[in-house]
């Protein structure tokens, strides 16, 4: 790295091997994984809330942020990735971002009432067959309530059939 191109100190950066990248901006999630792996296989792991805290500040899509939640989960802080996904469901614009965030925050962070909250708005925005055998995948899988999975699945059957849902297919 060039002076002033990163925020880990020139003593944490000793022995640590990394490829450089020409602006922090351009840090991408591989360059970011390049990162953590480097810094565990020099016995460096104290640097990753350095890292997580930095790759945050780049983050600006609900997807971003919950991705990096799942990283923060298994190899930095269950608190720090919580705060990551309430920043991914303020900027979630679609059942497609709900429920993503919904999957990792019922099986990273094993909170099923937030993920319950989460697939209800899901519901909400549901549009045809697709949406809803997904969401009731999701629902039976993550949350193990197979009576509002039975249901979503007729539905999704019932859009499937109707005429409006055979023209899509």
């Amino acid at each position: 790295y060039i002076y002033g191109q990163t925020p880990i100190t020139e003593e944490e950066q000793e022995g640590l091997i990394i490829q450089t990248i020409s602006d922090r901006k351009e840090l991408d999630e591989d360059e970011f994984l390049e990162l953590l792996d480097a810094a565990k296989l020099q016995g460096r792991e104290k640097l990753y809330p350095t890292l997580f805290k930095e790759a945050e500040k780049l983050m600006e899509t609900c997807e971003e942020y919950s991705r990096l939640g799942d990283y923060a989960v298994t190899l930095y802080s269950k608190d720090f990735a919580r705060n990551l996904f309430k920043k991914a469901e303020e900027l979630a614009e679609d059942g497609g971002d709900y429920q993503n965030l919904a999957n990792s925050v019922a099986d990273d962070l094993g909170d099923k009432d937030w993920a319950l909250k989460l697939y209800k708005k899901v519901e909400e925005l549901a549009e045809d067959s697709v949406d809803y055998q997904s969401l009731a995948e999701s629902v039976a899988n993550d949350l193990g309530d197979k009576d509002w999975a039975l249901r979503l699945y007729k539905k999704a059957e019932e859009l499937a059939n109707s005429p409006a849902g055979q023209m899509v297919q």
